[in-house]
This record gives C-alpha cells, structure tokens and sequence, in this order.
C-alpha cells in the first residue's frame, strides 16, 4: 500500500494486527514522507515490533514518532497522583485548592475542622511555595518570622515527617 496523504497515526496500547506502516512514494519516487504526516503516536512496545523494509528504514520516520505510555503505566501515574491530592486544603501562598503533591503542614499552627467549607484552618504550603521563598507572600513572610517548623505530608494519609522552617531549609 502507498499512501501519500497521511497526516496522523494514533496506536493506542500494542496493535498486534498492524505490522507495517504504509510506505509513502512522492511524484519523485523519493521514499521521504509526505509534507503532510505530523505524527505518528504510539508505545515504544509497538514502535519496535513494527517490521521494516530495507528500502524504506525506520529511520525515516523515527522524527515523527512520538511515545505513548502503555495503559498499566498511566493507570499506576493516575493511582500516584490521586494519593497526592490533599482534599479540603489549600496552599495559604498560592491559594492552590487542594493541594496536589507533597505537603508542608505548620506543627505549631492550630488546625481544625471547618464545618460548612470541607476545609480545614491551619497553615499549609504546597511544594512549589515551600521551595520558593521569593514568592512568599507578605502573609507567609510574617508566619515564617516566627521560626514555626513543617511537617512534609508527601502523600494524604501519611505520616508527617519534621522538616526545618523555610528559613532554615534556604539558608543552608
């Protein structure tokens, strides 16, 4: 089969019953690709178990190729990143609600249930504003001054690990 007019090809997950990509023949009998192919999607399992000819080699279509993740591996990243989603709590930075990732959870602040808001009063900061003091807002500039310490909670439902103030962590 030659196809000149290709622009796209998706595999989702390990396509047994393709073995071959159509080869492609310019009105100058060139084996290059045709100006209108993007892309052609799909896992580098099925990437690699495509038979090739000699006249028309991999190569040629490797720069298109882009990889897919096979189903398990995204069905394991979406398994990670649910168990990384703290519901109810905000970054008190950046305002992020829920926070997604690891969390720094004050020791010293008070925390407590509000009834009506699914929240909860404390004070929390996501990753990105606990590494980053130079987008410390005012509000979290006046609570770190007073040298409270964190708690690193890096998945919901786990244990707190102590960890330094943001003034200590920076400063080594």
């Amino acid at each position: 089969m030659i196809c000149d007019s290709l622009e796209e090809v998706w595999v989702h997950g390990n396509c047994s019953e393709l073995k071959k990509l159509p080869q492609f023949k310019g009105e100058d009998q060139s084996i290059q690709p045709p100006a209108s192919l993007k892309e052609i999607q799909g896992t580098r399992k099925w990437w690699d178990s495509l038979e090739w000819d000699p006249a028309y080699p991999q190569n040629i279509l490797q720069p298109f190729f882009i990889e897919l993740q096979e189903e398990e591996e995204e069905e394991e990243e979406e398994e990670e990143e649910e168990g990384n989603v703290h519901s109810g709590v905000a970054c008190d930075n950046c305002q992020m609600k829920p926070i997604v990732g690891r969390r720094y959870k004050c020791k010293e602040c008070h925390e407590e249930r509000v009834v009506g808001t699914e929240g909860w009063i404390g004070f929390d900061l996501c990753e990105e504003c606990y590494n980053t003091p130079s987008k410390h807002s005012d509000f979290v500039n006046q609570h770190n001054t007073k040298g409270h310490t964190f708690e690193l909670i890096a998945n919901r439902g786990d244990s707190p690990v102590p960890v330094h103030t943001v003034e200590e962590q920076n400063s080594a």
